[in-house]
């Protein structure tokens, strides 16, 4: 019963983060599904023991991993990548930004990378947009990197503490005790019958 009240509450904080994201229904839905998984693996044995679950997870801890590098990154630096004509992407003061058109000062998008320490930084969430004539408009959009961070990793968290544990042939199917060369038939850890448990 514990484990399910941790796993709603645990939940409701990582929905709740993120629902910054409602402006990007994609991302959102995806964020929302995923800190969903908790409370239907603590719910339900049967799902607890599929083997998604567990790929679910490893992919969530992998995934909270890249964020946290990617947000640390973003405290040291301003990174700006461009990919396409007139597009760009990047990190910078906790943030993960999308630029179209121009930089800012006017110039071209190109590849740049400024160091320094912004400080420990939430991020933002912005739209600027700069107009240099008629045509010619740049645009930059901000997404703070922590409501996703904590949208991924609680989940990731909880679903570890939820997923029974595999235990080994050789053991007690009930308390992981090794059972080697145990020929009372019983275990004698819990003293489940051996028999029974295999």
């Amino acid at each position: 019963m514990l484990k399910w009240i941790a796993a709603v509450c645990l939940s409701m904080v990582a929905l709740s983060c993120t629902s910054f994201y409602l402006q990007e229904s994609a991302l959102c839905l995806l964020l929302f599904g995923y800190a969903t998984c908790p409370i239907l693996v603590s719910v339900s044995p049967t799902i607890r023991k599929w083997r998604l679950t567990t790929l679910l997870w490893r992919a969530g801890a992998v995934a909270s991993a890249l964020l946290a590098v990617v947000w640390l990154a973003s405290v040291v630096a301003l990174v700006r990548i461009p990919y396409g004509k007139g597009k760009a992407v990047g990190v910078g003061k906790g943030s993960l930004i999308a630029y179209s058109g121009l930089s800012i000062d006017g110039t071209p998008l190109t590849f740049d990378a400024q160091w320094g320490w912004s400080g420990i930084t939430a991020g933002q969430f912005a739209t600027c947009t700069a107009v240099w004539g008629p045509r010619t408009t740049a645009k930059s959009q901000f997404w703070a990197i922590w409501p996703m961070l904590v949208g991924v990793a609680l989940p990731s968290v909880t679903l570890f503490f939820l997923i029974p544990k595999r235990i080994p042939p050789g053991h007690c199917q009930t308390c992981g005790y090794d059972l080697t060369g145990n020929v009372s038939g019983r275990c004698p850890e819990c003293g489940t019958p051996i028999g029974g448990t295999r």
